[in-house]
């Protein structure tokens, strides 16, 4: 564990610290907290600096494998969360503001979302979930998903999006924590 604390900082190039470490002399849990820890900070707000959203972040992730983190372990990170992570916010065809609330193992692009904010971008009086990979695409009014925005658009910060969940369907969320 102190080994995994003391190296997550250390890049697969050599470019990071404290001991300059590269490629395989970073253990292979430090090179997965050290990639966590990297998308993290880019995904969050810190010191005023602009977050990405979670495909921007992504993208950039993509464009440094090979170079600060393992090509190998991008990857296989950007397959185990998808290109819509639970907790991102997106925006739908709409115009309303929702999150994702959980993934679609065989249809990564249609997630469940719950309605946020109205199209407006008011917050909205009740919430509710939206499984787009059950609603008709061939219809023009279906959801889809046009953009993907950063956490702390519109005024939407990560207590809002965890009271928010807690509130909208207390059986959904019962049925996820004990299937």
């Amino acid at each position: 564990v102190m080994d995994i604390v003391a190296s997550h900082c250390e890049r697969h190039d050599g470019s990071g610290y404290p001991r300059r470490l590269k490629g395989d002399e970073i253990n292979f849990p430090a090179q997965v907290a050290g990639l966590v820890t990297y998308y993290e900070k880019i995904t969050n707000f810190r010191d005023k600096e602009k977050s990405l959203d979670a495909t921007r972040a992504m993208e950039h992730l993509y464009k440094l494998r090979g170079s600060k983190f393992q090509a190998e372990l991008v990857e296989e990170f950007i397959q185990s969360i998808g290109i819509y992570p639970a907790g991102s916010l997106i925006e739908l065809n709409s115009r309303e503001i929702a999150v994702i609330v959980e993934q679609n193992d065989h249809h990564r692009l249609l997630p469940k979302v719950m309605i946020l904010r109205d199209k407006n971008k008011n917050p909205v009086a009740t919430f509710k979930i939206l499984d787009l990979s059950t609603i008709n695409t061939d219809s023009p009014n279906a959801p889809k998903i046009i953009n993907s925005i950063p956490l702390g658009s519109y005024g939407i910060g990560s207590q809002e999006i965890i009271d928010n969940i807690l509130k909208a369907d207390k059986n959904w969320i019962m049925k996820k924590l004990f299937s």
